[in-house]
């Protein structure tokens, strides 16, 4: 039997490790990772989400000064309430909030059907049966860009069930 020298043992070493799993021979290894990290990030916004309660005294009758996204509809009888918006050649980046009284499923349906037609790939979803709030948080890719459809349930001064709608729109980071 033949020896191999140190040298070829490092170089094999090396492709196992590093190279491989560039070109999908790493095994689920790395998708379970991806997923693990995706839903880690998923529950540190839930957190932070919790510690903030947005108050409106009523329903906005108005669009608040901005911009929506170019590449992503807004939702149907919703009003603009802030948008942080970025304008670069390679797309928009930023966010936008909307708040509306349709209801949550309403707005899981537009959204799944409207992003599908606008060819976004469907990436994850966080429902109620996933979180401690009432709301969803949504995924999305478009080639080297991820969407977040964040929906939060609220309520108005006055008692009236909202949602506030955050679209995230940032550059992919695969």
């Amino acid at each position: 039997m033949k020896k191999m020298s140190l040298k070829k043992g490092i170089c094999a070493l090396i492709v196992i490790v590093f190279i491989l799993p560039l070109f999908g021979c790493g095994g689920s290894g790395m998708q379970e990772r991806r997923e693990a990290i995706d839903k880690r990030e998923m529950e540190e916004q839930e957190e932070m989400l919790k510690e903030i309660e947005v108050h409106f005294e009523q329903v906005p009758t108005a669009d608040a000064p901005g911009e929506d996204f170019t590449d992503v509809v807004r939702p149907p009888n919703s009003f603009r309430t802030e948008s942080d918006i970025n304008k670069t050649e390679d797309g928009d980046f930023g966010s936008v909030e909307y708040v509306t009284e349709s209801t949550l499923e309403e707005i899981i349906k537009f959204y799944e059907t409207e992003l599908k037609k606008a060819e976004w790939a469907f990436h994850s979803k966080l429902d109620k049966s996933l979180r401690s709030y009432p709301g969803a948080v949504i995924s999305y890719t478009k080639g080297d860009i991820d969407l977040k459809v964040d929906i939060a349930e609220s309520k108005t001064d006055d008692g009236k069930k909202i949602y506030i709608i955050t679209l995230k729109h940032f550059a992919s980071r695969e």
